[in-house]
């Protein structure tokens, strides 16, 4: 989905170049979009390498905010059991005033 957005971007582009410049005779129109395709290809190349990249960079940095949290989880768990156990007696103590 992401490759298909560029790619309609890219032939867009070419197109509007094609039709803008429109020499008269076929030999013409054959060396000129030649020269579309020499000049223009590695330039976009260079741009949708680069998009890739950042995209890939974006996805490992959300992987370190992931591990980020599941060590912060790690550090609380314990104090949760703590915390469980006082619920766990407090409950105890109303239960037996209760009773009483």
């Amino acid at each position: 989905m992401r490759w298909s957005r560029f790619a309609l971007v890219v032939a867009t582009f070419l197109l509007v170049a094609v039709v803008s410049a429109a020499p008269a005779s076929a030999e013409e129109s054959r060396g000129f979009l030649r020269q579309i395709l020499i000049m223009w290809f590695p330039l976009l190349l260079i741009i949708g390498l680069w998009i890739y990249f950042i995209r890939q960079m974006r996805g490992g940095r959300q992987a370190q905010v992931l591990d980020r949290q599941i060590a912060m989880l790690d550090r609380y768990i314990p104090h949760m059991d703590a915390m469980e156990q006082k619920l766990d007696r407090i409950i105890e103590a109303l239960e037996r005033r209760s009773k009483d």
